[in-house]
């Protein structure tokens, strides 16, 4: 499913606002707080969402469950998004606002895939690794595939580095087949 120009307009409104009032970290940090509890509680969701209940009435939920948890900007952002009916476009909307904080602050998210986990010091060489060759603070998210058989792929700001043993078995196949 794509982003709707709805959402990435209110995520990068919401950008804008941090970026003004220096609170984008603040208001990342709500965000991914607000995003847990909807990921963990999908009725409520359907609650904010729902035309059968007065609008006061979900602004009201909002205020309680998050009025002293998230700031000012995150708690209006939420309160916005009910009041013209986007509110279910709330975790698209914090994708785009997420997009722009990591460019922002020149952090990039690496997929990193390997066939048995990775130890904490290879994470963290691998991270170097990586900060080092991109310039950018790089964050690990890490994944195990034992299809990879071994070595690594990782995906990177749009890139895949390919240095898994499946794919050098299969570029040999390909050789061999021509």
């Amino acid at each position: 499913m794509t982003m709707t120009s709805a959402a990435k307009e209110y995520g990068t409104a919401l950008f804008e606002l941090a970026l003004e009032t220096d609170t984008r970290q603040t208001v990342a940090e709500g965000l991914a707080l607000v995003a847990e509890v909807l990921r963990d509680t999908p009725a409520y969701l359907e609650v904010l969402a729902s035309p059968a209940i007065p609008k006061q009435e979900r602004l009201n939920l909002l205020e309680t469950a998050f009025a002293a948890r998230v700031s000012e900007y995150v708690l209006s952002f939420l309160c916005v998004l009910c009041e013209n009916g986007r509110i279910g476009e709330f975790f698209d909307s914090a994708e785009a606002f997420e997009q722009l904080y990591r460019e922002s602050m020149k952090v990039s998210t690496a997929q990193v895939t390997t066939p048995v986990p990775l130890t904490p010091d290879q994470q963290t060489q691998l991270k170097q690794a990586l900060e080092a060759k991109t310039g950018r603070l790089v964050t690990l998210e890490c994944t195990v595939d034992p299809a990879l058989i071994g070595g690594v792929v990782v995906e990177l700001d749009g890139k895949r580095l390919d240095g898994s043993l499946k794919r050098r078995l299969q570029v040999i196949k390909e050789v061999i087949d021509q």
